[in-house]
């Protein structure tokens, strides 16, 4: 029976050195996307804003960037959570 264009094919299983530069390639490329796309954004907002407001815009990233980081170790209560939990003796650093 003959194929069709385009139909799915058989292909040998990857080995580990295979999987290993399939993901580093993904991955790469993905930093890459993401890092170009923010760039792009930057000079959008630079030449949009003027030097004191773009000056304000990045004072507040600075904040609300150390404020996620407080977040990710646990240092500031979660914003989204409703405390019912850490009342109840239900959270995360509550004693047995």
């Amino acid at each position: 029976m003959r194929r069709m264009p385009g139909a799915i094919r058989s292909f040998a299983p990857m080995t580990l050195r295979s999987k290993v530069l399939a993901g580093l390639f993904w991955t790469g490329g993905a930093r890459l996307g993401s890092q170009l796309i923010t760039w792009a954004i930057t000079i959008v907002v630079i030449r949009t804003l003027s030097p004191s407001d773009y000056g304000l815009l990045a004072m507040a990233t600075v904040f609300v960037n150390f404020l996620v980081l407080m977040a990710e170790v646990a240092w500031v209560p979660r914003w989204s959570g409703t405390g019912v939990g850490r009342a109840q003796g239900c959270g995360r650093f509550s004693a047995p």
